[in-house]
């Protein structure tokens, strides 16, 4: 196709919103830029962008072409690192997305180690907490324990972390022990946790399900924070185990309702489901499995 590579421009301004800023971008003037927009609109037979003074947004026609033109142009990419990359030593930017905490307990003290034995390669990690806000197509993988399911994507387990439902010594002293997970509804609880419905929580005892609508005075998107809380005496939390025991450990806090069982988060790695995997992104997954595993 004779105007690929005009494809990326078009892309640029669509995502800077901006001529003038997609050429400051690509290193061109903008009239170049308008020029080759304009030589792929002329080669489409269609008009894709709308132009004013104050902004650019995409035509019916654009938004149609753009869903095709950013996998035709990913495609390319990723037989340009298929064919230049060396078996044992990839290259290039690996972008990925992960939770925080787990950015700060783990990833940044395991990147030292992953970057010594691939220095080719060059990382980006974005951390958050809310999964939704997550744009998929912008990183190489995305790791979460969040529930995900699209058919154009793959996963694979990094690891099944348990957890346990907490308080500190001085919370039960004060407000007492629930003995059953019904009893919790009449008990502070802190939010999020480690269940599927952060606000409901879902325990096993033999073939019983028993699921319990939580609610408490805090909210926070961040199981550290939560458990600072905890800490704190100001609730019962359920949080993962490994976030939690080496406080459970020192009596800092207190495991309760040990007898029943809470599903474990299964921590994953999503990447797109394609005939060729770039090694980056695969030498990276295996990385994890083995350094976790460890743990």
């Amino acid at each position: 196709m004779e105007n690929f590579v005009d494809i990326p421009i078009f892309l640029a301004v669509v995502e800077e919103n901006s001529f003038t800023r997609a050429a400051e971008k690509l290193g061109l003037t903008s009239s170049a830029v308008s020029k080759r927009v304009s030589n792929l609109e002329e080669h489409l037979n269609v008009k894709l962008l709308n132009r004013t003074t104050r902004k650019v947004e995409l035509t019916e026609s654009g938004e149609r072409y753009i869903e095709h033109a950013i996998q035709a142009y990913k495609a390319v990419q990723e037989a340009e690192n298929a064919a230049t990359e060396n078996d044992n030593m990839p290259s290039g930017v690996l972008r990925v997305s992960a939770p925080v905490t787990f950015g700060h307990e783990v990833l940044a003290k395991l990147l030292p180690i992953f970057l010594q034995k691939y220095p080719q390669l060059c990382i980006e990690i974005e951390l958050t907490d809310v999964f939704t806000k997550v744009k998929i197509e912008d990183f190489d993988a995305i790791l979460t324990a969040a529930h995900f399911f699209n058919s154009a994507y793959s996963a694979t387990n990094l690891s099944i972390d348990e957890a346990r439902v907490v308080a500190s010594p001085e919370f039960l002293s004060k407000y007492g022990t629930p003995d059953t997970p019904e009893e919790l509804v009449n008990f502070n609880c802190l939010l999020p946790s480690s269940h599927l419905i952060p606000n409901q929580w879902v325990f096993f005892k033999g073939k019983d399900e028993i699921k319990v609508q939580v609610s408490g005075n805090a909210k926070i998107n961040n199981p550290l924070a939560v458990r600072i809380l905890t800490l704190e005496g100001i609730g019962i939390s359920c949080l993962q185990l490994d976030t939690i025991y080496e406080d459970v450990e020192k009596g800092d806090l207190v495991t309760i309702l040990d007898e029943y069982k809470i599903t474990p988060r299964i921590f994953k790695a999503i990447y797109p489901q394609k005939n060729y995997l770039p090694l980056k992104v695969k030498v990276f997954i295996d990385f994890l499995i083995d350094e976790l595993e460890k743990k």
